[in-house]
């Protein structure tokens, strides 16, 4: 009996594997191609949340960066912080992120105490946090979105995902049932007002398939951040609807004078290309 179950088990995931190698060939949206910058690239943060951006920054200066959909690694946040002795908005509405910042405000000014994990969670004691205090760090716990008000967040199945919910449920582990709660949701313009904010050298977004309503937004309020790190979650299960998502999402970046500079798997880091053809 046990062996069979094993059969099925190896047989599913090989099912599963050729249908999504199925859906790739298919649904794949057609992304850009980079350029090639002539800046430094630099990578911060653990194994898997690592992202890249071109170093554009005078650390003598105040630097804004915000942060949407944090979960429980936010190692990429701090070491920019370290680096550039930076601000840095979080913004998050799940409950994961909201116990993980709380943890995080009980330890700064601590130095690391081990390594950081490979998965998505990162205990406490693996941030350095010697040269990050509160006036670093502000969280906000709401869901970025089109508008100010109230929507509905839907939470994955298995609680052992790495995000805490999604709005527009794009994957298959979010699906459209009774697992979801009602959150607070904002949008950047509100916060930049609330903060008082007049520009975003660094806007990273890892939504869980929002960013397409969230950055149409932001445009649309005339909100440009210097550099822009994407992650397409429409990627991950590509799909006639993700296709055209993603697709509009690389043509609305273009035409507002982004360009394409690096790319990671899923990750996409756009710059702004006024401050390219000026340098």
């Amino acid at each position: 009996m046990n062996q069979d179950k094993e059969i099925l088990r190896i047989f599913s995931r090989f099912y599963s594997r050729i249908q999504t190698s199925y859906r790739w060939r298919i649904w794949k949206p057609k992304t850009p191609h980079p350029v090639k910058i002539q800046l430094p690239l630099v990578i911060l943060g653990s194994k898997y949340g690592r992202k890249a951006f071109f170093d554009i920054y005078d650390d003598s200066l105040p630097i804004i960066v915000f942060s949407g959909g944090v979960g429980e690694d936010i190692s990429f946040d701090l070491e920019f912080v370290a680096k550039y002795n930076a601000r840095v908005i979080l913004v998050d509405p799940s409950s994961p992120a909201i116990s993980h910042i709380e943890n995080l405000n009980k330890h700064f000014g601590q130095p690391a105490k081990t390594v950081y994990s490979l998965g998505s969670r990162q205990p406490i004691d693996a941030y350095d946090l010697s040269k990050v205090n509160e006036k670093h760090i502000s969280f906000i716990a709401k869901a970025l979105w089109n508008f100010t008000g109230v929507i509905t967040f839907y939470l994955p199945k298995d609680p052992s995902r790495d995000s805490g919910g999604s709005i527009n449920s794009i994957h298959t582990f979010y699906k459209r049932s009774d697992y979801f709660v009602e959150v607070p949701c904002t949008t950047i313009l509100e916060i930049m007002k609330s903060m008082n904010i007049v520009d975003i050298d660094l806007m990273k977004l890892d939504i869980e398939g929002a960013a397409l309503e969230v950055i149409d937004s932001m445009l649309a309020d005339k909100i440009f951040p210097k550099q822009l790190i994407v992650e397409f979650d429409e990627m991950h299960f590509p799909s006639f609807k993700s296709k055209r998502r993603a697709s509009l999402l690389f043509k609305k970046l273009e035409r507002s004078g982004y360009i394409l500079g690096h790319q990671d798997s899923c990750d996409f880091t756009f710059v702004r290309g006024d401050l390219l053809y000026h340098a």
